[in-house]
């Protein structure tokens, strides 16, 4: 989802939230439509999710260390579809990823710095809340640099397939 020049993953909007207070726990008891609807929202947080880390995991900002692109992804996992909340504590993070609660703070700054996330602090011993998003402009860069690499790559790929497809026709040990 765009919204004011920055990219945003999708979540259930605030009236449908104020809805699901009022229904029953069990989704079969829900109304129809709402259901419909519910389904088709989260089915796209699930799909932008996916390409939100694929968008990240394509950035070659040097502060998007291979630990910033793991970080990142395990923030998006930790995204509610539901309440809109992404705030594990940086001790959780460190633990699920592998690294020190230092590092944590280190890799967070390094994401902000590279446009990926912003952080609120809510005080010394609360957790942080992280919201997940990305300029547009650091999408279409993305975007531009990948078809850049793949005209490179078909350009200095496209003889070799061939030749090696004409060798294996002609290599008589060879089976399709």
């Amino acid at each position: 989802m765009e919204k004011d020049g920055f990219h945003y993953i999708v979540l259930l909007p605030d009236d449908m939230r104020e809805q699901l207070r009022r229904l029953p726990a069990n989704k079969k008891q829900w109304p129809r439509d709402f259901h419909e609807r519910y389904r088709r929202l989260h089915a796209e947080f699930t799909s932008s999710k996916a390409a939100f880390v694929a968008w990240a995991r394509k950035d070659r900002d040097r502060r998007m260390t291979r630990t910033a692109k793991i970080l990142l992804s395990y923030l998006v996992d930790c995204l509610n579809f539901e309440t809109s909340r992404c705030d594990p504590s940086q001790q959780t993070i460190a633990d699920e990823i592998g690294v020190c609660s230092r590092t944590v703070e280190r890799v967070i700054r390094q994401i902000v710095a590279a446009g990926w996330l912003e952080v609120y602090r809510r005080g010394k011993t609360a957790t942080n809340f992280y919201r997940l998003r990305v300029t547009a402009e650091k999408l279409a860069a993305i975007s531009d640099a990948q078809a850049a690499r793949w005209a490179a790559d078909d350009a200095t790929a496209g003889p070799a397939i061939n030749s090696n497809n004409r060798q294996c026709q002609q290599d008589a040990g060879c089976r399709k």
